[in-house]
């Protein structure tokens, strides 16, 4: 039997170009793989591995995919693997199964057709894949028959096999958090941070770059109710160091309600306004004095 995978490939992509179907190739004996072969595309520049054992009907290498044709005559399964890029597959019709998975960054695609015949277009997407997945798109054949190492391990030309351990994919869990609950762990990180700072400071330990450590910050406008920008964000950052100050501990960037209440708890603390006083809640040149004076020292409020 004729065994020839290249001499093969090049019959199959000569006919498509003389503008016979690649259904007609459901009548020659299939490309039959009987060791790994690697083909590559130009756009995006990429090489895919063809796995031992794949069959087809026929193969077309373009610039920018693969078009394998499989019929339920075939017998077998085509893989296609691509070490570089994610898979993305459209199909001229239904009949056949397909599996995509994803082991270590590695896409693979299985494909196998158990009635009539389909073209199938295989193309890079636009990035790696990043999580294991086990999608299936079957026709009227039935549905896909498992994962890729149900076919033998996968293999990369000048790596090798790739090792498998299971025939089911991984799955993994994301725990989200909201984004309060997150901006709250950031400003609980910021004030640990800052607090270990300012106590290395004080015992004169270097502190290594790429700390956030460096000229501290200094407070040189007023700040009132209604306004914006960095320096309320500094003064958030800096008052949320005391949760008995800044409980909700919100960096917005805008001097709202809370923020009000927060200077006016540190206003108290350190006596220099109270309720009705003038300058009552908002950053003025005493409360500025104050909160230039803590940071210098590396204080918490």
């Amino acid at each position: 039997m004729f065994h020839h995978p290249v001499h093969r490939h090049l019959v199959s992509i000569s006919l498509a170009l003389l503008g016979i179907g690649l259904c007609g190739a459901a009548h020659a004996a299939p490309l039959t793989y009987s060791t790994a072969e690697t083909i590559s595309l130009s756009s995006p520049a990429t090489t895919f591995t063809i796995a031992t054992g794949s069959v087809a009907d026929a193969l077309q290498v373009n610039a920018t995919n693969v078009i394998v044709t499989l019929s339920s005559s075939t017998g077998g399964s085509f893989t296609l693997i691509s070490p570089s890029y994610d898979l993305t597959i459209a199909s001229s019709s239904v009949g056949g199964a397909l599996t995509l998975s994803c082991t270590s960054g590695v896409a693979s695609a299985i494909i196998s057709q158990a009635a009539g015949q389909t073209t199938y277009t295989i193309s890079p997407a636009a990035s790696q894949c990043t999580t294991p997945s086990n999608n299936s798109n079957g026709g009227g054949g039935g549905g896909s028959v498992g994962v890729a190492s149900q076919f033998g391990s996968p293999y990369i030309s000048g790596v090798g096999i790739i090792a498998t351990s299971t025939q089911t994919a991984a799955t993994s869990t994301i725990t989200t958090s909201s984004p309060a609950e997150l901006q709250a762990e950031i400003n609980s990180l910021l004030a640990l941070l800052n607090s270990l700072i300012a106590q290395a400071a004080a015992r004169g330990i270097p502190v290594p770059s790429g700390t956030g450590a460096g000229a501290p910050y200094v407070f040189t406008t007023n700040l009132h109710f209604g306004i914006s920008g960095s320096a309320v964000t500094h003064l958030q950052e800096f008052l949320a160091e005391n949760s008995a100050i800044y409980p909700e501990a919100k960096v917005t960037g805008y001097f709202a309600s809370l923020t009000l209440q927060a200077v006016e708890r540190f206003q108290k603390q350190y006596g220099i306004a109270k309720t009705g006083s003038a300058g009552y809640g908002s950053v003025g040149p005493l409360t500025r004095a104050k909160l230039n004076s803590l940071i210098k020292q590396g204080i918490a409020p």
